[in-house]
């Protein structure tokens, strides 16, 4: 899968057989079930498996973050999709889960509408994924490249929690690259130094 990345024309080729492999290319319907499969190394069994996490194996970790980064994710997009909230916050606070949210919010392959849809689906989990060594990094990695009307979202729910972050040692990394407290103080100023470039934000801050 990693040398299909070089050869783009082999890729649709490839992830069919891989599906195939593990049990999930057809009928269609199984391609929900393709993400537990993948993660855990293990074929689907049964007639009608329903989308789950169970084992999420360092390698199979690894493998789908190479699929995210083919031409066309859709495919794996639709496995993530299928899986329930709990199961998408669970992979993040995964040690080799996390680093499939990574490639979630880093492959160029990605759509934005989908990555924003992925990401509110976090939504109510933000303070375990902040206070958690795992989920703060996927929580960074979300504010590193998340719209404006996401972070707003995400500040929101965190700011009240605040107290609870700053008690927390990766709870704190997260209050202060939010910057909750200008949040707290002035919503219009907060919203002004997200919009300024980053060689700015120091001298806004110390306004």
């Amino acid at each position: 899968m990693g040398a299909c990345l070089q050869y783009k024309e082999l890729q649709q080729g490839a992830l069919r057989c891989l599906f195939q492999a593990f049990n999930c290319w057809e009928p269609p319907q199984r391609r929900r079930c393709c993400v537990g499969a993948l993660l855990a190394l293990q074929p689907l069994e049964g007639e009608e498996p329903q989308p789950t996490l169970g084992a999420v194996t360092p390698s199979g970790s690894h493998l789908l973050q190479l699929l995210l980064h083919f031409r066309d994710p859709s495919a794996l997009l639709g496995g993530l999709r299928a899986l329930s909230d709990t199961h998408l916050h669970s992979l993040a606070l995964s040690p080799p889960g996390s680093h499939v949210w990574d490639s979630i919010m880093s492959s160029p392959s990605v759509p934005p509408r989908a990555r924003r849809r992925l990401v509110r689906r976090l939504k109510g989990h933000f303070l375990s994924l902040a206070c958690h060594r795992n989920g703060s990094r996927v929580l960074d990695a979300i504010l590193a490249s998340c719209s404006s009307p996401t972070r707003a979202s995400i500040a929101s729910e965190l700011a009240p929690q605040r107290r609870a972050l700053l008690r927390d040692p990766h709870g704190r990394h997260v209050e202060h690259r939010l910057h909750l407290e200008l949040f707290l103080r002035s919503r219009s100023q907060w919203e002004q130094l997200w919009a300024a470039p980053r060689g700015m934000l120091g001298t806004l801050l110390e306004d």
